[in-house]
């Protein structure tokens, strides 16, 4: 669902908004964090069933396809597949309602022929995307070891290191409040610069933070620098969402995407396994040492070797 969601996004806004939308997109969804919290907070402890509750919160992710059914299909999609008069109703429904909203619209301009190049994961892999697509694996597979080595494995370090589990779990709450204006940044800041090097500048200032956390022993220095590196994490999150469907063409947009996403996913199986060893092995500070380096290693990835997107029309 992610996958698909920030390929749609990306093809259904225009190219100068993209950013914007996909961070206030995330933004809006990652209320439902806190909310989540709140309704575990007084379901739970009102009877002993009261936990069940929880869950009943969480199935109502099942009236999805009732919102989803409104949404248009992104024209690009059936043009992709020959369905042109599809596509052309489509646009036709978005240009009568955008005129209700801001009149007239500016004339189209020509658009460049472009080639026929192969779908599916055979154009992801072709000679001329395949350097991108490894950047992008890569990028995702040093985001994912850091961001879900810090969020998952936080309060357990603070523990093993001598805090009281309850003050960790309290800490890490307090800090998970930082991602919902991490994401309202990114839809401030994700279109006034190219993305690729916003991700590089707000990963970098993530892996600061996130050292200086792991530096210091002090309640209120560990909350300040957590918070900062949760606000900074989402505020980085949005600005690859935009950026990695806007990579491809529309023919591998969803495959690259999914390919790139996945495989950062499936890295983190690892991830746990090698913080454990870190943590065992070297001790506490040389796990935020290795954190740290997941997101430096992010930042030089986008940075050297990542292409220019920034309002570009999608092909």
């Amino acid at each position: 669902m992610t996958v698909v969601g920030i390929a749609y996004i990306s093809e259904m806004f225009p190219a100068k908004r993209r950013g914007t939308y996909q961070g206030w997109t995330m933004m809006i969804g990652l209320l439902g964090v806190p909310a989540t919290a709140y309704v575990a907070r007084f379901c739970v402890p009102m009877a002993a069933w009261g936990w069940r509750l929880v869950f009943v919160w969480g199935s109502l992710g099942i009236l999805i396809p009732l919102f989803a059914g409104r949404l248009e299909e992104s024209p690009r999609w059936y043009e992709n597949h020959g369905w042109l008069e599809e596509a052309d109703a489509v646009l036709e429904r978005i240009e009568k309602s955008a005129k209700s909203e801001i009149g007239e619209l500016p004339p189209v301009t020509n658009s460049p022929e472009t080639a026929s190049r192969q779908g599916g994961f055979q154009g992801v892999v072709a000679p001329a995307y395949l350097p991108r697509t490894l950047m992008l694996v890569f990028t995702w597979m040093c985001q994912s070891l850091g961001f879900f080595g810090f969020v998952a494995w936080v309060p357990t370090l603070l523990a093993e290191h001598g805090f009281s589990l309850v003050h960790p779990l309290a800490w890490s709450s307090a800090m998970a409040l930082g991602a919902v204006p991490g994401a309202l940044v990114a839809a401030l800041i994700s279109d006034r610069w190219e993305r690729n090097w916003w991700i590089p500048i707000v990963t970098l200032l993530s892996a600061f933070c996130g050292l200086m956390y792991g530096l210091t022993f002090r309640m209120l220095p560990i909350i300040v620098f957590g918070f900062l590196v949760q606000m900074l994490q989402h505020t980085y999150i949005p600005l690859l969402f935009t950026y990695t469907p806007e990579c491809f063409p529309t023919e591998i947009r969803n495959s690259g995407t999914g390919l790139a996403y996945g495989v950062g996913r499936l890295a983190n199986v690892f991830g746990p396994l090698l913080v454990a060893f870190i943590f065992t092995r070297y001790g506490y500070t040389s796990v935020f040492f290795y954190i740290t380096s997941c997101w430096v290693l992010v930042a030089v990835t986008v940075a050297g070797f990542g292409p220019l997107t920034k309002g570009r029309t999608l092909i």
